[in-house]
């Protein structure tokens, strides 16, 4: 989205253990291009925080990803991606978080 990346998850090098984040990881690809900002100490909540509009933008795009998973589902068999069980699990997380209060202006 523009200069912006969300990051849900890491891997410690291409073999390494991989680490998945309770908030994702929000970077400005514009003054971070090399993604150094992660490994510097500092109230990377901050940054989340103010950019919350991101996540939104986000699920939009990739709930038109899913939606276009469905229509054209994939020409081979996978044994990681089933479309089904990420729809379930998208739908019960949203389920099962309470609603969002009206934002005032």
């Amino acid at each position: 989205m523009n200069q912006w990346k969300l990051a849900f998850g890491s891997r410690d090098g291409y073999y390494g253990a991989s680490t998945t984040y309770p908030l994702p990881f929000v970077l400005n690809l514009r003054q971070d291009p090399f993604e150094s900002y992660t490994q510097a100490p500092g109230p990377r909540g901050d940054v989340t925080q103010h950019k919350t509009w991101l996540l939104n933008a986000a699920l939009e795009q990739l709930m038109q990803h899913v939606g276009s998973l469905k229509a054209f589902p994939p020409s081979q068999k996978s044994t990681s991606l089933d479309v089904n069980k990420l729809i379930d699990s998208m739908v019960n997380a949203g389920a099962a978080r309470p609603a969002a209060a009206p934002a005032q202006q």
